[in-house]
């Protein structure tokens, strides 16, 4: 996420080719548990590693959290 910050903080919001893109994002420690969980046979079937909302956030959202988490 460093990169979106350095183009926030610089007031640039780049935007994908594809309309109304969704990203799924997760923490690293979060994804490296839910992989330890598979491993260890604790989970079964299809998973898709994302946060709370798996269905992602759009480019606007993650620009605005940046915004705000830069204080602009």
């Amino acid at each position: 996420l460093l990169p979106l910050f350095r183009l926030a903080a610089r007031g640039l919001a780049p935007t994908l080719a594809r309309r109304n893109p969704r990203l799924a994002m997760i923490h690293a420690e979060d994804a490296a548990a839910d992989i330890a969980r598979l491993a260890a046979g604790e989970a079964r079937g299809v998973t898709a590693l994302a946060d709370a909302r798996p269905d992602g956030y759009t480019l606007p959202e993650i620009w605005r959290a940046c915004g705000e988490a830069l204080g602009t």
